[in-house]
């Protein structure tokens, strides 16, 4: 038997077809309404690579700090960046004072947050690489460029309505001031969240026939808290940076499944009552050190230093009542692992106007993760789970070269090349070392046809890194699943090509149209391992298409202050599975498409904006060994409304899952793998109640 759908070429043909009458049709309306629009607010000054927004571009929008004013640049999409190990790759695309943020752990939004939006002079949005060496070949790049010296802050208090009616708390501050030759910032975030899950579950056997059902109830909650502090200075002939961070979160689930045999739900006794718990525990910490100088020759050399330690422990006690048999099972699950990354970075490379500027540097970075994990039955320690104890270290360096080179007035080319070695080594249960090296090339050419219309195509080879937690053996408790570590995992390789049309009409339109093609190799599946058991290894290649269409359309004409924003996302990706014989599949976490609307209206003579969001329903792919796990989760609407009108702060009441979504997820399960018989399957149908959120805002 197989479920597994495919994509025609006709079809996806017929897509792309229709996708671009689309865009087409989006860009006659477009400009036609552009063409009648009033442009009076204030514009940025552009030049032919650079869009200067100046602060009072943004005043219409009260924004109370440096994100606020990100999110409504006309046309760009805010890339936070990823949380990969060592520094060069995790870039985001924005950059403060011309230079890339030092600090990982609190992300490139969290630092934006932390700046008042009274300290912001301006805003750059710069293209064809121009921020090349400090954002890591990010094509359209933002600079956000604050005011020196002085004192201001923000502060914000949240309450948040949880489904099950619980309250809960939200405090955050910021304060960015001059104390002596420092230019230093602090904030802190402390709160609780909650939430609660609905879920309804049937288990089928092979011809279809009800063998049991349950109803679900998952209420959860927790607490978190995180201080961050950094400073600057003049120092040694450059500037010297100090960043800081202690954080910690706590985390408790609390699942109770009612199991009902051989029939639906009733109001009779449950035959059986399952208690599931999950708790988490953690705590980080990081402190970074960045100097940067600049010659007079106008080249900059950059030197950085970075360490990171982290500490989770996770808890998983199961207790089932079987009230037909008069019986108690127990189970429980412990794991602890702590992670510890240091990294060393240093780059040399031209600045300025020069036509071709040329950027060096090497990166040295140190990993390790040691998890430890033990599982028992019935208070019994159950050695059956092997693999759950394990170190895994990384020594791994990189040295590499960029370029950023205006070819012509309308032309630049951004490129480098990356040679990369990392040792890997193993301990514990399954011991390992070795050593992979990596040649990463890239490629971006950016033509500009006029000021307002942009074409990049890049070409890059990328190698994606490890999960070091897969290398041990873990379970879920949800689903009675266990999944065995792998110690002898190769990283994903990926050659992509990706071109992104940009055009800007009138002061806040834009339509962006981005087409991607993927060829990846040792792609990262699960597969049935040669010591046995089951768990994520090299699987084979595939190929992944995407194309991105998203228009910013200013209403004006037709509704003052109104702009519409729409995205749609089409995909379609080829795995040749050898578990069911080589045929054709998605790769596993696919979603074949996306689609979303959103709505804002800012009525600045009452100091008032409302809004509201719909993202469409998706459909997602999921392959285990033994297990097809198709989902799809239900549409959902979620709405704002805020206002600057009194006592001179901003207030905004925002309401998730206005609709009441559902989810539902099928677990098709065969005999030993996909291609044996088919035995049973399990449907499973969550809802997500409305979230309230009531959050007061405020700068000082």
């Amino acid at each position: 038997m197989r479920f597994n759908k495919l994509i025609s070429s006709e079809a996806l043909t017929g897509l792309l077809r229709g996708s671009v009458s689309a865009v087409a049709a989006a860009a006659v309306f477009t400009a036609s309404v552009a063409a009648a629009q009033d442009t009076a607010a204030s514009s940025p000054t552009t030049a032919s690579d650079t869009d200067t927004y100046t602060a009072d571009f943004f005043d219409q929008y009260t924004p109370q700090n440096a994100f606020d004013m990100i999110e409504r640049l006309p046309g760009f999409s805010f890339n936070r960046g990823s949380d990969a190990r060592g520094f060069g790759g995790t870039a985001g695309n924005v950059l403060i004072d011309g230079s890339r943020p030092t600090s990982k752990s609190v992300g490139l939004e969290g630092l934006l947050k932390r700046i008042p939006a009274a300290q912001v002079l301006r805003i750059e949005i710069l293209r064809g690489g121009v921020g090349a060496g400090e954002a890591a070949g990010q094509s359209v790049v933002a600079n956000v460029i604050r005011i020196q010296g002085g004192s201001s802050g923000t502060w914000t208090g949240k309450l948040r309505l949880a489904p099950d009616g619980r309250v809960r708390g939200n405090a955050e501050a910021s304060l960015s001031s001059t104390i002596g030759a420092w230019d230093t910032s602090f904030d802190f975030d402390i709160g609780q969240f909650a939430g609660n899950g609905e879920t309804e579950v049937r288990d089928f056997d092979a011809d279809g026939v009800l063998t049991s059902s349950g109803s679900e109830r998952r209420p959860r909650g927790g607490t978190f808290g995180n201080v961050n502090a950094s400073g600057s200075r003049d120092f040694a002939g450059g500037k010297l940076s100090l960043n800081g961070r202690l954080a910690g979160n706590e985390f408790e689930g609390r699942a109770t499944r009612f199991t009902f045999f051989d029939r639906l739900p009733d109001d009779n006794l449950a035959d059986s009552r399952r208690f599931i718990v999950s708790n988490s525990e953690g705590r980080d910490a990081e402190f970074g050190a960045d100097w940067v100088r600049t010659y007079a020759n106008t080249w900059k050399w950059r030197l950085l230093g970075l360490g990171v330690y982290e500490k989770d422990t996770f808890t998983n006690p199961v207790r089932t009542e079987d009230y037909l048999l008069d019986t108690v099972e127990t189970s429980e699950f412990i794991q602890d692992s702590t992670n510890t990354e240091f990294v060393l970075r240093t780059t040399y490379g031209k600045t300025g106007s020069s036509k071709i500027k040329p950027e060096f540097g090497v990166e040295v970075a140190k990993n390790k993760l040691d998890t430890s994990a033990v599982f028992f039955v019935d208070g019994v320690l159950d050695q059956a789970l092997e693999g759950t104890d394990v170190i895994v270290s990384e020594l791994r360096g990189e040295a590499f070269a960029n370029f950023v080179y205006q070819a012509t007035p309308k032309l630049t080319l951004d490129g480098g090349l990356t040679a990369e070695v990392s040792n890997i080594k193993v301990r514990g249960e399954n011991p390992n070392s070795r050593t992979l090296k990596f040649l990463k090339p890239r490629l971006t050419g950016t033509y500009s046809f006029s000021d307002n219309i942009q074409l990049t195509i890049e070409a890059e080879r990328r190698v994606g890194q490890l999960n070091f937690g897969a290398f041990a053996s873990s379970t879920q408790a949800d689903d009675d699943l266990t999944t065995s570590g792998n110690t002898e995992l190769e990283p994903e390789k990926q050659s992509r090509l990706e071109a992104t049309l940009d055009w800007k009409f009138g002061t806040r339109g834009s339509v962006k149209i981005r087409a991607l093609q993927q060829w990846r190799s040792d792609v990262l599946e699960q597969i049935e391992l040669e010591g046995g058991g089951n768990g994520l290894g090299n699987a084979g290649n595939a190929k992944f298409f995407r194309l991105a269409v998203n228009l910013d359309l200013p209403l004006d004409g037709f509704i003052k202050g109104g702009l519409l924003e729409v995205g749609y996302r089409l995909r379609s990706s080829s795995f040749r599975d050898a578990i069911i014989g080589g045929d054709i599949r998605n790769v596993n976490g696919f979603r074949p498409n996306n689609a979303s609307v959103s709505f804002r209206q800012d009525l600045t003579d009452l100091k008032l904006s409302w809004g509201f969001s719909y993202f469409a329903a998706s459909n997602r792919s999921g392959f285990r060994v033994d297990e097809l796990q198709p989902s799809r989760n239900g549409a959902e609407v979620e709405a704002f409304i805020e206002t600057t009108r009194y006592f001179g702060v901003k207030m905004r009441l925002e309401v998730e899952n206005l609709n009441t979504p559902t989810s539902d997820r099928t677990r098709l399960i065969f005999e030993n793998n996909r291609s044996g018989d088919f035995l049973q399957s399990q449907t499973t149908q969550g809802r997500d109640r409305p979230r309230v959120r009531f959050e007061v805002s405020g700068t000082f």
